[in-house]
């Protein structure tokens, strides 16, 4: 029984050491990114650059902040306000999700990974 252990140790030391490079070659390759797409019912409602200070009222459903280059969400009609709670974005791939209002947040650019294959 002392071999099977051991082996089991050694294959649950391997898969963890693999998931954390895995993980921080994911953190690693996102890049800061250039702009925030702001998506509403699926439908692009629009694109506004990191680099550019503003606050944009997304249809009176939620009201993003772009500043410093990150965006975050600052009010929103929604109940649950789960949104307006969210970390701030920068970087390319981060997402801010309304479910209520159906408004999308996305950071693109900036060696952004495409998941579809």
């Amino acid at each position: 029984m002392k071999g099977n252990a051991k082996r089991d140790l050694i294959l649950v030391a391997s898969v963890v050491l693999v998931a954390a490079a895995l993980f921080c070659a994911f953190r690693v390759s996102r890049g800061e990114g250039t702009a925030v797409e702001i998506t509403v019912d699926g439908k692009v409602y629009g694109t506004y650059p990191l680099d550019d200070d503003r606050e944009i009222d997304v249809d009176g459903r939620l009201v993003v902040s772009i500043k410093d280059g990150r965006a975050s969400v600052v009010s929103s009609s929604c109940r649950g306000g789960d949104c307006v709670r969210e970390r701030a974005i920068s970087r390319a791939g981060e997402t801010i999700v309304c479910l209520p209002g159906a408004v999308i947040i996305r950071v693109t650019g900036g060696g952004e990974v495409d998941a579809r294959v």
